[in-house]
């Protein structure tokens, strides 16, 4: 099972859910990101082994 989550690709690992990222959580506040200011990227999560996926990702693990 799989749940969106927004994320920074900028290096600096910041991760949003869908609530954080609909209150206005949107894109990178870190200044010390290649992605600073930049808006985050969607992408899905699973539920067991937390492994973050590009839509249209195959994923597979051993809990899933």
């Amino acid at each position: 099972m799989e749940k969106t989550v927004w994320v920074c690709e900028g290096g600096c690992g910041a991760k949003k859910t869908q609530e954080e990222y609909d209150s206005g959580k949107n894109k990178c506040g870190n200044p010390a990101c290649a992605n600073y200011g930049k808006p985050f990227e969607m992408r899905s999560e699973c539920l067991s082994c937390r492994a973050v996926m590009k839509e249209g990702e195959e994923h597979a693990c051993d809990t899933c």
